[in-house]
């Protein structure tokens, strides 16, 4: 017979299930905290050493690991090297002795080969120096479809300590720091191959220019050494040299500055474009046919004063170079879009064919009308507006003249 079942009977089941479901958000809720905690913190890290001096230290703080180490894998991929270790309040990320285990090796090692995660209880490590450990925790840090970089590990004195819901967060929390680790190891990758390819083009740069010099110099004493005895033929023949001369070097300087763009540090701060175009006027030369006006006040945006200016200088030197016309005008105007500003900067120069707008932002393509032109200018235009999320184009009528535009985010 089926026993009766109570309202009170029923009341209290729907009580223990409720208290269950709670237990459970908490639980989840905790996890996620844990997790989300865990990536703000690393995201800032820079450098390998300081990404897993962050690791080790925010294991410690939400999860309670008074032990805990991290293995990264060696070149060689045989071997498991102790990279950071935290223990008792103590952070070693420069370990002079570290220990080492070959793949397969302890648990650290076998959790390498098996790409899963384990819990060791119940291991005893007592002696005169270390204490005893009773619980283990190894977690892998894959990526790429599960290849192992390294090893998240840990232990505890108080028995049965480490949980399945341990590994359930480290799993996640592993996953993260390896990725986290494989984009910190190309920054630096990049990083290095970048001040080499500087230093390189630094080198190179001094060292071509140094012969350019020399020939200068033997051209100009030749011509001098001999005043009244060349003919006109020679004489066009040695300027012809002195432009030749005059190309290699804008060329090379030109290499340098491109080059240069992306390793100069960034200064945020309110820059007044106003401000960048009175310091234009008093840079470059403006011939005394040739007048430039804003049609509105510029806005004060936000970024390196330094690369503004090497906008406008390129833009409204490059139309300098190309204005023919007895009265020239350089007319820089803006209007503020949704989101984004649109410049641009109109001549009355020489125009340019349809043809070559798609060429002319590219490194050394420079329309071959003007001898001191580079060919690099306007590509370190592009790139700089570019690296402002911004876009760059332009409008032209042969024989009538040029409107360059390009835009700048607000933010």
């Amino acid at each position: 017979m089926k026993p009766n079942c109570t309202i009170q009977d029923e009341e209290s089941l729907n009580i223990q299930i409720q208290h269950r479901l709670i237990e459970k958000l908490t639980a989840t809720n905790n996890e996620l905290m844990t997790i989300n905690s865990f990536a703000e913190t690393i995201q800032d890290g820079k450098g390998t050493h300081e990404v897993l001096d962050s690791m080790v230290k925010k294991l410690n703080s939400l999860l309670g690991f008074t032990d805990c180490e991290i293995f990264l894998m060696d070149e060689a991929g045989e071997h498991l090297v102790q990279s950071v270790r935290f223990i008792d309040g103590d952070c070693q990320t420069e370990i002079d002795d570290p220990v080492i285990f070959k793949i397969g090796e302890s648990l650290v090692g076998e959790v390498c080969v098996t790409g899963h995660a384990r819990i060791a209880g119940d291991v005893s490590l007592e002696s005169e120096e270390s204490p005893s450990f009773l619980s283990e925790i190894a977690i892998p840090m894959t990526h790429d479809e599960r290849k192992v970089m390294g090893v998240i590990h840990s232990r505890h004195p108080g028995k049965d300590f480490f949980q399945e819901s341990h590994l359930k967060t480290l799993t996640t929390i592993a996953s993260m720091a390896a990725t986290k680790l494989i984009q910190t190891k190309n920054y630096e990758r990049i990083a290095e191959y970048q001040t080499q390819l500087e230093e390189y083009v630094h080198i190179v740069s001094h060292d071509l220019k140094s012969p350019l010099r020399s020939i200068n110099a033997l051209v100009a004493w030749i011509k001098e050494d001999n005043i009244g005895k060349l003919d006109d033929k020679t004489l066009q023949n040695i300027d012809l040299i002195n432009h030749t001369l005059q190309q290699m070097d804008n060329l090379i300087t030109g290499t340098l500055n491109y080059s240069k763009l992306a390793y100069t540090e960034e200064c945020m701060e309110e820059v007044n474009l106003n401000h960048i175009i009175q310091q234009i006027e008093g840079i470059l030369y403006f011939p005394e046919h040739i007048s430039m006006k804003l049609d509105s006040v510029l806005p004060t945006v936000i970024g390196d004063s330094t690369k503004f200016l090497q906008i406008f200088q390129n833009l409204i030197g490059n139309a300098l170079k190309f204005i023919n016309e007895p009265a020239g005008l350089i007319t820089i105007s803006h209007v503020e879009r949704e989101g984004h500003y649109e410049f641009s900067i109109t001549d009355n120069g020489i125009g340019i064919e349809r043809k070559y707008f798609h060429k002319i932002f590219e490194v050394f393509q420079a329309l071959s009308v003007s001898k001191d032109s580079s060919g690099v200018g306007l590509s370190i235009v592009k790139k700089l507006v570019n690296y402002y999320g911004g876009d760059i184009w332009l409008e032209s009528t042969v024989g009538v003249g040029t409107t360059f535009y390009f835009t700048l985010k607000k933010d």
